[in-house]
């Protein structure tokens, strides 16, 4: 591994992380940080974990099928889709069974 793939990595990670805060934030908002409203129910960092492992796989998975250049691109879309469509969908089977 090169010096531009853990550059490379570490910015996709970055980007992840700040989607997965920015989901977090626009599902629950202030209230998930004192423990009230719906931030009781979905624990927020499990979306940021999600957000920035979704943007690593999705990057490098970009990277090769479209080439380094849309990597990052990649990342930031599957990392948003994901950080947003997951914990809803696992709230919803929790709330199904």
């Amino acid at each position: 591994m090169d010096m531009g793939s853990i550059w490379l990595t570490a910015l996709m990670l970055g980007a992840g992380i700040v989607m997965g805060a920015l989901a977090v934030a626009a599902r629950f908002g202030l209230a998930s940080a004192t423990g009230m409203g719906q931030g009781a129910r979905w624990n927020g960092w499990l979306t940021v974990g999600i957000g920035a492992l979704a943007a690593v796989i999705g990057g490098w998975l970009g990277a090769l099928v479209f080439g380094r250049l849309y990597g990052l691109p990649t990342a930031l879309w599957v990392s948003a889709l994901c950080a947003t469509l997951l914990p809803w969908a696992i709230v919803r089977r929790r709330r199904a069974a």
